[in-house]
């Protein structure tokens, strides 16, 4: 049997237990305050980082999938990117679904030198003004979503011949130098920071960094009850059950935090 060829510039697929949570609750003034960003750089026309770090299961995933639909309502188009479509201008237009522009397929691989397309060739050192005329072109003010943002700093995440394009792109959408409103909208683990400034991202706006921690009590009861009423479809009081689960599952917090 032949093996198949493993495909180094193709992330693996979102686990299931990486799927937004389908109940939400709290975390009102993170909205709040991502909402207020999102009005002021689309008034500005500019862009910045909103970056969301915190340990792992903090629910940074589910917290994405409720800040782009706030995006999304607000006016603004979400998009959710890999580490690659900071480099790759293929995958960021596929992923605008622009396939019908005027330009509609660009290679920029991992040690390819020129690239051909129709009579158009692409040298790697081109790739980075590629993607931000690209970006400059969009219509509506445009969300990039990151999720596992920490990865940007590992080792051979980011081939060593697209750091420059990279680096270039991260501060183009971090300062507002494109020209258009363009936000990076950031979650991963608590390495996240430290890894944007290998690539020269060194200042971070007070109102765009959240170190996101454990929900509050509050919320904590709300989620479990829409887990037990509106999936499980629980009849009567649910507490005698949150305080079953919160004795029993492995890696919920003691029960007497999570009784309302």
């Amino acid at each position: 049997m032949t093996a198949k060829r493993k495909d180094s510039n193709r992330l693996p697929l979102r686990p299931r237990d990486r799927s937004p949570s389908p109940f939400f609750h709290g975390r009102e003034e993170i909205i709040d305050n991502f909402n207020i960003v999102l009005d002021d750089h689309k008034a500005h026309k500019d862009g910045t980082t909103f970056m969301i770090q915190g340990a792992p299961s903090a629910g940074k995933t589910a917290l994405l999938d409720v800040l782009s639909k706030h995006a999304k309502k607000n006016g603004w188009k979400p998009i959710l990117i890999n580490t690659n479509t900071l480099w790759s201008p293929d995958e960021l237009l596929r992923r605008l679904d622009k396939s019908g522009r005027q330009i509609t397929s660009f290679s920029a691989e991992a040690g390819v030198d020129h690239v051909g397309h129709g009579s158009l060739n692409i040298n790697i050192k081109t790739a980075a003004h590629t993607i931000s005329d690209i970006l400059r072109g969009q219509k509506k003010p445009l969300l990039l979503i990151l999720d596992e943002a920490q990865t940007l700093g590992m080792p051979d995440v980011v081939p060593s011949e697209m750091k420059g394009v990279t680096t270039s792109i991260l501060k183009e959408i971090h300062n507002g130098d494109l020209g258009r409103s363009i936000m990076l909208l950031a979650g991963g683990l608590g390495t996240t920071e430290s890894g944007f400034r290998t690539f020269g991202i060194l200042r971070f706006d007070g109102d765009c960094t959240v170190q996101l921690g454990r929900l509050d009590k509050k919320s904590e009861c709300a989620v479990i009850r829409d887990w037990l009423i509106k999936d499980g479809r629980a009849k009567g009081d649910p507490d005698s059950w949150i305080k079953a689960i919160a004795e029993q599952a492995h890696g919920w917090p003691s029960a007497h935090h999570l009784l309302c």
